[in-house]
């Protein structure tokens, strides 16, 4: 029998997942494809519409071959790797099993209580009780939960990355659609990383614009200065976006490139670092630095 080329098996594990904190949560799911190696999403806790900045780490494992499955629980067996991995993380990670064929969905949060070491690794036990359900919301709150201070600090150590990219001289790009005529609209969110001229999306997710995009953005980056493309725009500037905006747009920093049957805006924007990015920049140093 030849052997499989695709296997859907992993993709409907994060598409159900997304599902239940889209919909049952009304929180905001947002994929990593690219920057964290054992993080497959990260989920933000939403207060009545609401964004928090309180961000969670998720690991999600799809189909009966990644468990040893009992009548009251799964368990999962993992690397070293990860275990540490994990366990260090700027954020609380959980770790999600999806089973296709019976449509269940358990989790179990991963710290030194729950993560329990064997002989060639370690091993996470996921009770069939804790089912990812809308019943699930506000245990998650709890292990999320810090000071606001603590949270500020985590969501700088969690773009870290992104901040260093920027030290380096590479431009770090945010892509995203604005509907113009919808008073709550659902759009698509990109980071970029340019690297001598090559994109490559290191983060990617749908979120509500609620607030505005500007202020969406400054919630997302509050590290960053966001000003348009100016190289992209040089080229694909359209006129289109005068149906909307005044003649006067292009004086401002932000504003898109493209307007599409005067219904979505289209967006490409830099980052820069602002003063707390710079500030952010020292304090890493301090600390990774012996």
């Amino acid at each position: 029998m030849a052997k499989k080329r695709y296997d859907p098996t992993e993709r409907i594990g994060v598409n159900h997942v997304e599902n239940i904190f889209l919909d049952k949560f009304k929180w905001i799911f947002r994929e990593q494809p690219i920057v964290d190696i054992g993080i497959d999403a990260l989920v933000e806790i939403v207060n009545n519409g609401i964004p928090s900045g309180k961000l969670i780490g998720v690991q999600i494992k799809t189909g009966e071959s990644h468990f040893k499955i009992s009548k009251d629980k799964l368990v999962f067996y993992g690397k070293r790797v990860h275990f540490d991995y994990w366990l260090n993380h700027s954020l609380p990670v959980i770790l999600v099993g999806h089973l296709p064929d019976t449509g269940e969905t358990f989790w179990q949060v991963i710290n030194k209580n729950t993560a329990i070491k064997t002989k060639k690794g370690w091993k996470v036990e996921m009770p069939v009780a804790h089912e990812l359900n809308k019943y699930s919301i506000n245990k998650l709150k709890e292990i999320q939960e810090g000071t606001k201070e603590q949270n500020k600090l985590n969501k700088l150590l969690f773009d870290k990355d992104l901040i260093r990219h920027i030290q380096k001289g590479e431009k770090i790009i945010v892509y995203t659609e604005e509907w113009l005529n919808k008073t709550l609209g659902r759009g698509p969110f990109k980071v970029i990383v340019n690297t001598n001229g090559k994109d490559v999306i290191t983060r990617e997710w749908m979120t509500f614009y609620l607030g505005g995009l500007e202020n969406i953005l400054t919630h997302y980056f509050p590290w960053a200065n966001i000003e348009v493309d100016n190289d992209y725009y040089d080229v694909y500037f359209d006129d289109s976006v005068y149906s909307m905006f005044s003649d006067s747009v292009t004086e401002n920093d932000f504003y898109p490139y493209e307007v599409q049957a005067s219904e979505v805006a289209y967006y490409r924007l830099n980052l820069k670092l602002n003063e707390l990015g710079k500030s952010f920049l020292k304090i890493l140093d301090y600390i990774e630095n012996p």
